[in-house]
């Protein structure tokens, strides 16, 4: 007999059965050689036990995790949030019954592996896609669906892309989708469409927040894209989410403030929302042109813009017939 161990890669860990069982063998007889061996073969076939495969689902099961708020609130307008199964703690827009399974930030991929999605869905960091997600969903057969939300054009690319995304080519679910996608998007453009005379087209900062510094929606993002499109114009040239001094505010010296808010009562005064903004000596100040423009999802871009736009309508028709 050769001096050899057999090695069996189990799920646990590697198992050394040599010694032992070369022991053992040594001790018996010849007679007891085929039992030895049948010993050897079961423990092979318990301990070398494969992986279990991805969980198969009926055709056509969805099962969605998403981890963007701003993906479960589109999700919602395609009328599927009954097939999701996890979600992230800000989905304001979900049944809060639904896991709690991350965000971009922080997965429980324990959770998530328990939850059996089809589709993973992020909104994934500036670095990229975490490849532990990527690994994970290879093993396991799961769809991921990943966009960025910084402009008009990322929220039209994802509505576009969703029911591709979900649906098999050719199925009757396919075809309901592509038909809310279109919907979804001939809505966002009646609700950006330029008027024929901009009601207000002076310089405007728009204020995400005022503590503890002045925080403002520049180029790059897609509340800059609606002032736009509703022929208003930013006072800021600073692109993206810009962090503003009182200083760099006075410098700038808007026409109008108007100070977005997703939270906190809907009739909150603007002077007292604008916070220090309402003691700088700026034109906004001056003559009046402060306001706020309030709305739950003013904060995700989403196919919420169909409303957050209309609301902007609505301000921007305040401000031009301020005197």
């Amino acid at each position: 007999m050769p001096d050899s161990s057999v090695i069996c890669l189990h799920p646990f860990g590697l198992w050394p059965f040599g010694h032992c069982t070369i022991a053992l063998m040594q001790r018996s007889t010849s007679a007891m050689l085929p039992v030895t061996a049948s010993m050897i073969i079961t423990m092979l076939l318990c301990g070398c036990r494969q992986a279990e495969p991805p969980p198969a689902h009926p055709a056509g099961t969805l099962r969605i995790v998403s981890l963007s708020p701003a993906i479960s609130r589109t999700l919602v307008d395609f009328g599927v949030q009954d097939d999701i199964v996890g979600r992230s703690a800000w989905c304001a827009s979900l049944d809060p019954a639904i896991p709690v399974t991350g965000d971009l930030y922080d997965i429980d991929y324990e959770r998530l592996i328990r939850l059996e999605p089809t589709h993973v869905l992020v909104q994934p960091p500036s670095t990229g896609l975490d490849p532990t997600l990527q690994r994970l969903a290879a093993k396991r057969g799961w769809i991921i669906g990943q966009w960025r939300f910084d402009t008009l054009d990322d929220i039209e690319r994802m509505v576009r892309e969703v029911p591709g995304l979900l649906f098999p080519q050719g199925g009757v679910s396919r075809e309901t989708a592509t038909a809310r996608a279109t919907d979804l998007l001939n809505r966002m453009a009646t609700a950006l469409t330029t008027p024929p005379t901009a009601p207000w087209t002076g310089s405007t900062l728009l204020v995400a927040d005022t503590e503890p510094a002045i925080l403002v929606f520049g180029p790059g993002t897609y509340l800059h894209d609606i002032l736009g499109a509703l022929g208003g114009r930013n006072a800021t040239t600073t692109n993206g989410w810009a962090e503003l001094s009182l200083e760099d505010v006075v410098r700038l010296d808007p026409e109008a403030i108007i100070l977005v808010r997703d939270r906190g009562p809907a009739d909150i005064d603007p002077v007292e929302a604008a916070g220090p903004l309402a003691r700088l000596d700026t034109t906004a100040r001056r003559e009046g042109r402060i306001v706020v423009l309030w709305h739950a999802d003013a904060m995700l871009p989403s196919t919420a813009v169909i409303d957050v736009a209309d609301r902007m309508r609505q301000v921007l028709g305040r401000l031009g017939s301020t005197p």
